[in-house]
This record gives structure tokens, sequence and C-alpha cells, in this order.
């Protein structure tokens, strides 16, 4: 459902796919294993439409993954 690709601080691509957004949102509170928030992205897809960032955390500021204070409101 939602997939993309960074390039870590070894200058390696990387792919990621997670299952929906919130499997990401829970890797990215309660994991190290998730990129670093300045990862440039260079291609990723959600739900079959692409979308476009420069970071990881435009990533995540765009889906709203980085309120935590929702977060750990919810069922998480």
């Amino acid at each position: 459902m939602l997939s993309f690709t960074t390039i870590n601080c070894d200058d390696k691509q990387r792919e990621w796919d997670f299952d929906s957004v919130d499997e990401l949102s829970k890797a990215y509170w309660t994991t190290c294993d998730i990129p670093s928030l300045d990862d440039p992205i260079v291609s990723c897809e959600f739900m079959g439409t692409p979308l476009y960032f420069n970071t990881f955390m435009e990533l995540i500021v765009t889906f709203g993954i980085n309120n935590e204070e929702d977060y750990w409101k919810s069922d998480n």
C-alpha cells in the first residue's frame, strides 16, 4: 500500500514497504529500523499513486505520523 525508496547516509538506496500508514506509524514510534528524517526519498507510491517528497520527514508530516500526542491517544 505504501512503498518508497530512500538514500541512506552511505548513499545506498533502500526500499521500504508497509501494508498501511498505521504500520509505518507504529514502526516510526516503536523501532529504530526506519529512515532518518533527512534521508532523501527517490520514489514513493501510495495505493498505486505516485507521490513526491524530498525527505522522509516530508512523508511523515504529510501523513500526520509525526504527531506523538495523537499516536499515544490512539489504540496503538
